[in-house]
């Protein structure tokens, strides 16, 4: 039998036959099921990986120097820790202030200032890294909003977001109640701009040297005096992966120490577990349900299969005839499926792309392993079916098999 003849009377096959659309939505309803569990399991885990483990305050901790030992020493013994890369007190670490413009463009508005040096700063997309020899510079995400509230973030519409990249290398006026270097100005500079992260709100956050951020601070509370006994030292991890060994030899020198970005990661772990045992719940269905539908099939064409033998064909040609409609039936449930879940997509990226803005931090990532998977249950489980119950189909005289 030629392919051509094959394929057509296949497809002729299965657009007669009505029970196949029963079959075809049965199978693309189980497909979109593993798409959709496999797709989630990989979002949770970028969100993990970047909205979580690449946040800077993930990997920042504050310690008490309960044991009172004496500052050199205090330092020092953190400063030893493997995978520490920055430890200073808690009054360089963040402060909120206001501005009123930047460059020529009267601008007023807020954003925090987080404490940072080169290795601890976001990567730079344009312009040039922190730097001690610069104590006015710092660096800002190219999409900013000048609110230091994050609660508001919530509600912004995108048209408000300000790109930076047309003020690289250009001044911030800050409030004249906010003062860098001992007062000698209220100026910074722009130099440079960092990619924002896909999965966390940083719009409006910007990056100083230490020292910088602790001027601004005591230029607002000029009585501040910071005080390792009383007040929490900070500490910088090199890497996410990192942060427990850390907290843990933090805690073997006898001092207490608590993360500035809480999150239980264990949760993230659960539902990892809970995604792949769910994905293996469906997989099973989808291959008992597969089988069922198959050998419901043959048995159903077992008339056919007999007349198809009363006519002269042999039997590879009735199998060829039967894996080539497994084969349409599979593809247009593939193909079906497909469809739904961009729709579905396309759908949730709309309701993301609205408001509130924290929900365009959220990640949709589509598994492509739950394509394969598919494609392997569709086609192989049909095709060990086939194999299975092939002396079923052609064991019976074909004078019975017609009847």
């Amino acid at each position: 039998m030629r392919n051509k003849d094959l394929v057509n009377l296949s497809l002729k096959n299965v657009v007669r036959n009505k029970k196949n659309i029963f079959n075809i939505l049965l199978l693309s309803m189980f497909i979109i099921l593993i798409i959709f569990v496999f797709s989630l399991d990989k979002s949770f885990n970028s969100y993990l990986k970047n909205g979580i483990e690449k946040n800077i305050s993930y990997r920042t901790l504050f310690v008490n120097n309960l044991s009172n030992d004496k500052l050199d020493t205090f330092f020092k013994n953190l400063n030893s820790i493997n995978h520490v890369v920055a430890v200073f007190p808690d009054s360089q670490y963040l402060t909120a202030i206001s501005f009123s413009k930047i460059g020529n463009t009267d601008l007023k508005g807020s954003f925090l200032l987080q404490g940072a040096q080169k290795n601890t700063a976001p990567e730079i997309a344009f312009g040039t890294n922190l730097s001690e020899s610069d104590p006015n510079g710092i660096i800002c995400p190219i999409n900013f909003y000048p609110k230091d509230n994050v609660d508001e973030l919530n509600s912004i519409n995108k048209n408000t977001i300000i790109n930076m990249n047309s003020f690289l290398n250009k001044k911030i006026i800050i409030d004249s109640n906010f003062k860098i270097n001992d007062g000698k100005t209220n100026e910074l500079k722009i130099i440079g701009i960092y990619q924002n992260s896909p999965n966390f709100v940083d719009e409006n956050v910007c990056y100083a040297n230490y020292n910088t951020v602790e001027s601004i601070n005591k230029s607002m509370n000029p009585t501040l005096s910071w005080n390792s006994e009383n007040d929490s030292t900070m500490v910088q991890v090199d890497n996410a992966k990192n942060v427990s060994k850390v907290e843990q030899k933090i805690y073997e020198l006898g001092y207490p120490s608590t993360r500035a970005f809480m999150v239980d990661t264990a949760l993230f772990s659960t539902l990892h577990y809970g995604a792949l045992m769910i994905s293996s719940i469906v997989i099973l269905l989808a291959v008992i349900i597969i089988t069922l539908i198959n050998r419901k099939r043959l048995k159903d064409k077992l008339r056919e299969i007999n007349i198809y033998r009363s006519i002269g064909y042999n039997n590879n040609d009735i199998k060829k005839i039967i894996i080539c409609e497994n084969l349409i039936i599979g593809i247009i449930s593939l193909i079906l499926s497909l469809l739904i879940t961009i729709i579905l997509v396309s759908i949730l990226i709309c309701i993301q792309n609205y408001k509130p803005y924290i929900f365009s931090k959220l990640p949709i990532e589509i598994s492509y392993i739950s394509f394969v998977v598919a494609i392997l249950l569709v086609f192989i489980v049909s095709f060990i079916a086939i194999i299975i119950n092939q002396k079923r189909l052609f064991s019976s005289s074909i004078i019975e098999g017609i009847k």
